[in-house]
C-alpha cells in the first residue's frame, strides 16, 4: 500500500471515531450561552439578620442587611447627642432632635405596596433606598406625610406645593449601639428633582437635620417600635 492511501485511511479512521464520540457539532450543547439573570433579583429578600450566610449559599444573596426592613416602624436617635427625632413644635413641625420623639414608617415606594405582596417587608440592604412615612405629619398636611425638604434647607413632612420628597440610602456604621441599629443615612435623590439639584447633603445643627449642597451624610439610631405608637411628639427617653 503506498504512503499516500495509507495516510488518507488513517484519517478516515480518525474522523469516524470522533464523530463516534462526540456527535455532530449540530447535536451538541452550545458552551457559549447566555447566563440567566433571576427575574425581580433586587427583590430577593434577605436572611434574618442574625442569620450568617457566605457567597457560597446559594439561597441568599451576597449583601449585608441594614438591620431594617420595609413595611416596619422606627423611631431614629441621633448618634452624637442620643436624643431622639421629633419636631420643633411649630405649625410646619420641622424635625429636630430633643425633647419629643415621633415614629416614622419604612418603605421602599411611595406608593403603599399592599401587605398580601410576598416582598412588602424584606429587609433594607446596605446602600437600600426607602422613604420615610410620618403618620402623624403636621398642622398643615391634615394626617401623615412623607419626610421632604424645602429650599431653605428645612425637613418636614411634606404638603401642598411645599414638598421635595427624599429618597433615602443607609450604610453600616462601625458604631454598636445598646439598642437599635446604627445607620450611616444619606439622601439619594429627590422627587421630584429639586431646583437646587446640587442639595443631597445632610447634616445636623441646632439639633435640627438640614438638607444642604454636598453629598454629607449623618450617623443615627434606628430603634424598632409599634406602628401604631401612639408617643408621638411624647416626652424623649
Amino acid at each position: 500500500m503506498s504512503s499516500f492511501l495509507a495516510r488518507a485511511l488513517t484519517v478516515l479512521t480518525t474522523t469516524a471515531l470522533f464523530k463516534q464520540v462526540y456527535g455532530y457539532p449540530a447535536l451538541q450543547p452550545s458552551l457559549l450561552q447566555s447566563p440567566v439573570t433571576p427575574a425581580l433579583a433586587h427583590l430577593t429578600p434577605l436572611p434574618p439578620d442574625d442569620v450568617e450566610y457566605t457567597l457560597a449559599d446559594e439561597k441568599w444573596p451576597a449583601t449585608r442587611s441594614l438591620g431594617i426592613h420595609y413595611g416596619e416602624c422606627y423611631y431614629i436617635k441621633d448618634v452624637n447627642s442620643g436624643k431622639t427625632l421629633g419636631s420643633d413644635g411649630g405649625v410646619y413641625s420641622y424635625y429636630k432632635f430633643g425633647s419629643a420623639r415621633r415614629t416614622f414608617q419604612v418603605w421602599n415606594t411611595r406608593s403603599f405596596p399592599n401587605p398580601p405582596d410576598a416582598y412588602w417587608n424584606y429587609a433594607v440592604r446596605d446602600g437600600g433606598k426607602f422613604f420615610l412615612w410620618d403618620p402623624q405629619g403636621s398642622p398643615q398636611t391634615n394626617g401623615g406625610s412623607w419626610v421632604a425638604t424645602n429650599l431653605g434647607g428645612y425637613t418636614y413632612p411634606g404638603f401642598g406645593g411645599y414638598w421635595y420628597y427624599l429618597q433615602f440610602k443607609g450604610h453600616p456604621t462601625h458604631k454598636r449601639p445598646q439598642g437599635g441599629t446604627a445607620v450611616t443615612l444619606e439622601i439619594a435623590q429627590v422627587e421630584p428633582p429639586s431646583p437646587l439639584p446640587n442639595y443631597r447633603g445632610l447634616k445636623v445643627s441646632g439639633d435640627y437635620i438640614w438638607n444642604e449642597d454636598n453629598e454629607d451624610t449623618i450617623d443615627v439610631i434606628f430603634v424598632s417600635t409599634g406602628c401604631h405608637d401612639d408617643d408621638n411628639d411624647a416626652v424623649d427617653v
